[in-house]
């Protein structure tokens, strides 16, 4: 139990990336370990893009950052949607990932 207990109290997020390849088996092996997360009745509605192309993560970077501007447009304009615009940096710093898994869901029915 204490592996589990290191693993989940020792996660954080990184926002800076080495400028290092990742290996496609450590890609598999995380990809392999995501099929293990739970779902509803074990529909396991969830797909996953693995995204190398610079070009596509810029333009995915564009997109968020276009569409986070049109709904900054739409709320009113308060502390909180202040707090927003400062944190908005995080919605595409993807961008500068070497590697992007993209984790997409089917609807259920």
């Amino acid at each position: 139990m204490s592996t589990l207990t290191e693993c989940i109290e020792g996660r954080r997020s990184i926002r800076n990336f080495k400028e290092e390849k990742v290996k496609d088996d450590g890609i598999l092996a995380i990809l392999e370990s995501a099929t293990f997360a739970p779902s509803a009745i074990n529909k396991q509605p969830w797909y996953f893009i693995v995204i190398k192309d610079e070009a596509l993560k810029k333009q995915m970077a564009n997109v968020v950052g276009a569409k986070l501007k049109e709904v900054l447009s739409m709320i009113e304009k308060d502390d909180e949607t202040g707090m927003l615009i400062n944190y908005s940096k995080f919605f595409t710093f993807f961008e500068e990932a070497p590697v992007v898994i993209a984790v997409l869901c089917r609807p259920i029915t």
